[in-house]
């Protein structure tokens, strides 16, 4: 997942609320779509990429980091491009912001540590 849009200037809040398409490895183990980096539920995993940039439209470039959607309806928009995958849309919880913009129309938050919640029985996806 990459920004098409990267808002510059913007103050950037120290936690946001949002949601994530993840690969279920197992009950409590997820992974990201596309990415190797494994995140447990009900814990905090820090992104290990230290100075990665994404590069976006030719030569710009925001830091890397893990990417969630501020709503929910925008990670389902996401799930049926992630063919040939066991995927889960997850309530999580981003620290260290690095950037924020647009994927699709639809407001993006990059954050260096994830907090995935634990599922909700009434929260079905």
């Amino acid at each position: 997942m990459c920004l098409n849009t990267v808002w510059k200037g913007q103050k950037l809040p120290q936690e946001v609320i949002g949601w994530k398409v993840l690969r279920v490895q197992s009950k409590s183990l997820y992974s990201g779509p596309s990415w190797g980096i494994r995140v447990r539920v009900g814990k905090w995993t820090r992104d290990p990429k230290k100075k990665v940039v994404i590069q976006y439209r030719g030569w710009r470039t925001y830091p890397a980091g893990f990417h969630i959607f501020e709503s929910k309806d925008a990670a389902v928009g996401l799930r049926p491009r992630c063919l040939a995958r066991v995927l889960d849309i997850r309530k999580v919880r981003l620290r260290g912001l690095v950037a924020v913009g647009t994927q699709d129309k639809h407001k993006v938050y990059v954050g260096k540590s994830l907090f995935v919640y634990k599922k909700e029985k009434k929260d079905v996806s």
